[in-house]
């Protein structure tokens, strides 16, 4: 492999691993917590229709970031390909 096909793969593995918080809220939870103590009343427009465990939650941005690494990877190969 090329350095920066290695560079490349690293960044993805870093990322994959960054993605899995240690401790603390997300923002998701930190944007909750903030509307409930600016605006007691406020109340959800509608309820969502689907909540995804915690351990789903991650895989899926996980998934979600590996997808979009995918495609920028693929876009700059493309780009220098041509």
């Amino acid at each position: 492999m090329k350095t920066a096909q290695w560079m490349l793969a690293g960044t993805l593995v870093l990322g994959a691993v960054a993605a899995f918080p240690w401790g603390g809220d997300g923002t998701d939870d930190q944007a909750v917590s903030a509307v409930e103590q600016l605006k007691p009343s406020y109340v959800p427009w509608r309820a969502p229709w689907f909540e995804p465990s915690e351990q789903t939650e991650k895989f899926l941005f996980v998934a979600q970031a590996a997808v979009g690494g995918a495609v920028v990877g693929w876009a700059i190969a493309k780009r220098r390909a041509a």
